[in-house]
């Protein structure tokens, strides 16, 4: 069903395309023409793999921070009373703006980018982490106190157990954000990158480019869902089938 969504999509945006007949939006084919001729180059790959590797550091860094802050507020009162203000102050903040203060503080450079990148995602993915965690189950908790489990058996067997969907959601959901805020980042402040890219073209007025760069985004986006959080997420929720 999946695919033949994605189908019907593309049929329909070919017909829409091939009426209007206007160069501000381009077909399926003029998409791909452009993919073939210029985006899939060894220039072109660089600044791919140029974001790619920007969201990896930046959700990984920003995951582990975030599960780890989530935690402790979940299990522990004076870190959450510490820590929930301005967590969720955070949420309130949109993601330009940790950018430009980034740039005014540090200057153009990679190090900028990065701390932006991280602190934008930590306190989304912080609170979703925190939320999962006081939904967890409380009789296990008490279960746990009556067999003397010891803090990393607690941890391992009963708290991170419950919480595996909810840290796979923390994950996902600093990962879309990275490569929306990765993007934009790199489209106001530097010349590497898919986002560097699609304003270059954007300024030269071809959308095509600019589309076949955001197909690029959104096909790793799922490869990555599919093949590492997915495949992830089934081995170690393998035991709720069994």
């Amino acid at each position: 069903m999946q695919l033949l969504a994605v189908a019907v999509l593309v049929v329909v945006w070919q017909v829409v395309g091939a009426t209007i007949a206007s160069e501000s939006l381009p077909t399926p084919y003029g998409v791909a023409d452009e993919l073939r001729s210029r985006v899939l180059t060894a220039e072109a790959w660089e600044h791919v793999m140029t974001t790619s590797w920007r969201v990896a550091v930046a959700t990984v860094v920003a995951t582990t921070i975030g599960v780890l802050l989530g935690i402790a507020m979940g299990v522990n009162k004076p870190a959450q009373s510490f820590l929930f203000p301005p967590t969720v102050v955070a949420l309130g903040i949109p993601g330009p703006v940790y950018i430009i203060m980034a740039i005014l503080i540090l200057g153009l450079g990679e190090i900028s980018t990065m701390l932006a990148l991280v602190v934008s995602v930590v306190p989304f993915v912080t609170n979703l982490v925190y939320e999962g965690v006081q939904a967890r189950d409380r009789r296990l908790d008490q279960m746990a106190r009556v067999y003397r489990y010891g803090r990393a058996s607690y941890l391992r067997h009963v708290l991170i157990a419950q919480t595996v969907p909810t840290l796979f959601s923390a994950l996902r959901t600093g990962f879309g954000l990275s490569w929306k805020l990765v993007v934009l980042m790199e489209a106001l402040s530097s010349s590497t990158g898919i986002g560097a890219q699609m304003v270059f073209y954007f300024r030269l007025l071809d959308p095509a480019v600019v589309v076949a760069y955001l197909a690029i985004f959104m096909v790793i986006m799922i490869l990555v869902d599919r093949l590492v959080f997915a495949t992830a997420e089934r081995f170690l929720l393998r035991w709720r089938d069994s």
